[in-house]
């Protein structure tokens, strides 16, 4: 959405095929901006007959010069449908360090990308860890996950009417962004979090985002004992406001291509603490890695480094020059796209 927002909607124009049981959260903003969302039945999710059937359906009634997908699944027949009936623009694009947070997902997207490479004829990959896991030895163009920075810049004025608004005082407020799913690892989050609430007992948990775990966590968060101490924010369109509130950042992801929240947040100049599953291409600012293996107390310490040290501040400049400025990639994706159509 970041890029959809900042191209030049008069040249490019996005649409969107997805699963119905994925609504999107952006639905009214993309037909605002004068996209269409197309979706396909979910029941059909797991059966690739189907999907095969119900893409090359679509494929055949709609013209469009460029695909481009951006999930490793089943989805990758999409990739081969629009081949043979004629798109001649095919861009896949990776955005994960890990074909799936299971055992057998991860076992079923192997075989749905083993052909990838012959499907597409654009490879683009948001970090160097994704390009290599998915294009292995092929060629491929960064795309780096940018964003507004004007939108996110630190704010002392918000960061007070935020806390305000949350009922915060003086507490030192860890922040996650994320969905509810295994691969955020909200668990281990949760263990950092009850260490840490034994040394600083005026200390908040704020978590912001939706998925089918959340029952688990707030369950997890019960038997800790800290479920009072966490304030749950569910997906907001506001959410560099809550940035503002934070004082760290955490994202102990089992893997990552390279997260668009790590770079909100380290533009929002926060202190950030990411796992060493992800991609060392998100640090734009100093940031600290942790061990997911370690037990959580030596992670929390971690924290008691920062809480003494760090000083917050403006960090826009820093990550403009690391080309993680919007409006300079969406531009940059822009010229590709009419590039490839002229």
């Amino acid at each position: 959405m970041n890029f959809y927002r900042n191209i030049d909607r008069e040249k490019i124009q996005f649409d969107f095929l997805c699963f119905d049981s994925e609504k999107e959260n952006y639905e009214d903003e993309i037909n605002k901006l004068g996209g269409k969302i197309f979706y396909i039945s979910s029941k059909y999710k797991k059966n690739p007959f189907r999907i095969k059937k119900e893409v090359t359906y679509f494929f055949s009634n709609h013209d469009y010069p460029i695909i481009h997908y951006h999930t490793i699944s089943i989805w990758n027949l999409a990739l081969r449908i629009s081949k043979k009936l004629g798109v001649k623009n095919r861009i896949a694009h990776s955005h994960a360090t890990n074909y799936s947070e299971s055992k057998i997902g991860s076992i079923r997207n192997k075989i749905f990308s083993k052909n990838i490479t012959k499907n597409a004829n654009y490879f683009f990959a948001c970090s160097t860890e994704a390009g290599e896991l998915l294009f292995k030895n092929k060629k491929f163009i960064l795309i780096n996950n940018a964003i507004d920075l004007k939108r996110f810049s630190y704010d002392s004025i918000i960061r007070d009417e935020y806390r305000k608004k949350l009922g915060l005082i003086n507490e030192f407020v860890i922040g996650h962004v994320g969905r509810y799913a295994e691969q955020k690892n909200h668990l281990y989050l949760l263990d950092i979090f009850a260490e840490y609430q034994v040394i600083n007992n005026q200390s908040k948990l704020l978590l912001i985002g939706e998925g089918p775990l959340k029952e688990n966590i707030e369950h997890k968060a019960r038997e800790l004992n800290i479920y009072k101490d966490i304030i749950f924010v569910g997906f907001n369109q506001e959410v560099e406001k809550y940035y503002q509130a934070m004082d760290l950042f955490i994202l102990p992801s089992l893997y990552e291509g390279l997260p668009v929240a790590g770079i909100e947040a380290q533009a929002s100049g926060l202190p950030c603490m990411f796992s060493n599953t992800i991609s060392k291409e998100v640090d734009l600012c100093g940031s600290y890695f942790i061990d997911i293996n370690e037990e959580a107390l030596k992670n929390t310490m971690q924290i008691v480094n920062l809480e003494k040290n760090y000083i917050r501040g403006k960090t826009d400049g820093k990550i403009k020059e690391k080309n993680y400025d919007i409006e300079l990639e969406a531009k940059k994706l822009e010229e590709m796209y009419l590039a490839m159509t002229n």
